[in-house]
């Protein structure tokens, strides 16, 4: 879906948090709705890819995983990202 690049290196109507504002959170992918929670990746990995590999591991899954299970199932999650998606 998307080529790995920066956020800021896509066309701007390719962009997670423009394409929530301009047709809302029904449009977007799982991996758009998380990009747009995370805000950004790592200095490895953009954040679509980032929430791809979140995505990933099913919902229920994630549910049951604690914040520090989720850090190190999940290479690039730290603990803030970790807590935000425990918060969804």
């Amino acid at each position: 879906m998307y080529p790995k690049k920066s956020i800021r290196e896509l066309p701007k109507d390719l962009r997670p948090r423009e394409k929530l504002a301009k047709f809302g959170a029904s449009d977007l992918s799982d991996e758009e709705l998380l990009a747009v929670i995370f805000g950004s990746g790592t200095k490895e990995e953009d954040v679509i890819s980032l929430a791809s590999k979140v995505v990933a591991l099913g919902w229920e899954t994630l549910m049951s995983m604690n914040v520090e299970e989720l850090t190190k199932k999940i290479k690039g999650l730290g603990f803030a990202k970790a807590c935000q998606l425990k918060a969804v």
